[in-house]
């Protein structure tokens, strides 16, 4: 088990490490594109984690844990999916965000009390 939290703690940091790199780089040299990259592939990090348990999962026969892996990589990908079929579905917070809005008075695009 301990090549599993090897090969997982290696592919994230140097996942993070790149990606810090390219957010320092396009920080210094103010470059909006690659500040973005940099800053994407340090959310992206943990998925990055998952696909390397996935592989060392698979690769020492952990049927059982490696299915459980899957299971998660299918609904982050399935996640993924849907939010680019469906840019403008209202996230789950905002939903909650426009009830309490109705009910208090609160216009939630502008964050305020509704002017009249």
């Amino acid at each position: 088990m301990s090549s599993l939290n090897n090969w997982t703690a290696l592919a994230m940091r140097v996942s993070i490490c790149i990606g810090l790199s390219a957010l320092i780089i396009g920080i210094i040299v103010d470059w909006q594109d690659v500040q973005y990259l940099g800053l994407g592939l340090v959310i992206c990090s943990p998925l990055v984690g998952l696909f390397a348990s996935l592989v060392s999962l698979l690769y020492e026969r952990d049927w059982r844990w490696a299915a459980i892996a899957v299971v998660l990589v299918a609904i982050v990908v399935a996640r993924a999916i849907a939010s680019l079929l469906r840019p403008d579905y209202p996230v789950v917070a905002h939903r909650r965000v426009a009830l309490a809005g109705d009910r208090f008075g609160i216009d939630p695009d502008h964050g305020g009390a509704g002017d009249p």
